[in-house]
């Protein structure tokens, strides 16, 4: 909880986390089957692992902030197309 407080909601920032740690989830699964059928496979090593892991995490993470920056822009700024609403007649 006291994380969560700390965070000043970084965690509704991570829009792709989901995607990235999906990803993660995959490889993993496909490390487990290529370690059980060792025979037709070549083993992934450890390093190639943490590194993909660590790269999908730095990426997911980076493009999950510049995505929420843009978007909170947008929201300060106006339309996202440039594009002013007409002025109302004064009466």
């Amino acid at each position: 909880m006291a994380a969560h407080r700390c965070g000043g909601g970084l965690l509704d920032r991570l829009v792709y986390l989901s995607h990235g740690l999906a990803f993660i989830l995959a490889f993993i699964g496909v490390k487990l089957i290529a370690q059980a059928a060792h025979d037709s496979f070549p083993q992934i090593p450890v390093w190639l692992s943490l590194t993909v892991i660590v790269t999908v995490l730095a990426t997911t993470t980076i493009a999950s902030l510049a995505a929420s920056r843009r978007t909170r822009r947008q929201d300060t700024d106006g339309p996202a197309s440039g594009i002013q609403p007409p002025a109302q007649p004064v009466p």
